[in-house]
């Protein structure tokens, strides 16, 4: 949004951020692509390397915690829906979501309206979900899987396991139908690791996912692939582990 963009280029300004600055002027202007704009790159990558992609996408107000492009853009509805040919598509719940069933009910509504089918998936990317009281409301709203459980900062499996499972609320003692697809690691942990660290970390993760036949999924952001040089590396790093798989 126009006011968005004066206010972050402002910001830039007063910060002395040129390089930012620049490069925000030349995206509104037309004269470069957007950096985040990766997704027509890697629909050609995964068709290459023959990879299933999960895209979440956020339709949250906008508040000091959600952030996210406007809800109402028609270019951010056609981006969300041709999503929807090259791989599955669900949905990140805003920070307020993760806490009020209310406010969780109102983006799966939007989501819904966009798609013009039933919600089945989700994915918190802030990680700092709280049990069981979100799982409960996936479940009352009858989403069906969810990708949140990953450690924030740090590599490994928060659920103790690579395989996928059925929540089990142990306050009811049931065994809920939502089913949880627990990431190895999600890009936040490896924040400042180099690229031979994060090499050694995913190889070992693949190696030892192999032995028990589980599955090594990996959440990556948009700003993962924003720098060029980054991203024929983090490219590299999927096509290993997607080797052999």
């Amino acid at each position: 949004g126009i006011v968005r963009s004066i206010g972050a280029s402002i910001r830039d300004l007063f910060s002395f951020n040129m390089n930012m600055f620049l490069e925000r002027l030349e995206v509104l202007l037309y004269l470069k692509n957007d950096p985040y704009d990766i997704y027509d790159e890697l629909i050609h990558f995964s068709k290459q390397e023959k990879l299933e992609w999960y895209f979440m996408f956020q339709l949250s107000n906008y508040s000091v915690h959600s952030k996210n492009i406007s809800y109402n853009k028609i270019n951010y509805h056609a981006l969300i829906k041709s999503m929807g040919d090259y791989g599955k598509i669900g949905l990140l719940p805003g920070f307020e979501a993760l806490s009020k069933i209310k406010t969780l009910k109102l983006e799966k509504n939007r989501w819904e309206a966009i798609v013009n089918r039933p919600l089945e998936m989700c994915l918190s990317h802030f990680f700092d979900i709280n049990l069981p009281d979100l799982y409960n409301n996936f479940d009352k709203l009858e989403i069906k899987e969810d990708f949140s459980m990953a450690f924030v900062d740090v590599p490994g499996f928060r659920a103790g396991t690579c395989s996928s499972f059925l929540f089990y609320d142990i306050n009811f003692e049931r065994i809920s139908p939502l089913v949880i697809h627990p990431p190895a690691v999600n890009s936040y942990a490896f924040e400042d690791y180099s690229y031979f660290e994060m090499k050694k970390t995913l190889e070992n993760l693949k190696n030892n996912v192999k032995q028990v036949n589980g599955t090594l999924s990996v959440v990556f952001k948009n700003s993962d692939f924003k720098d060029s040089q980054k991203d024929g590396k983090i490219l590299d790093l999927i096509k290993m582990i997607n080797e052999n798989e």
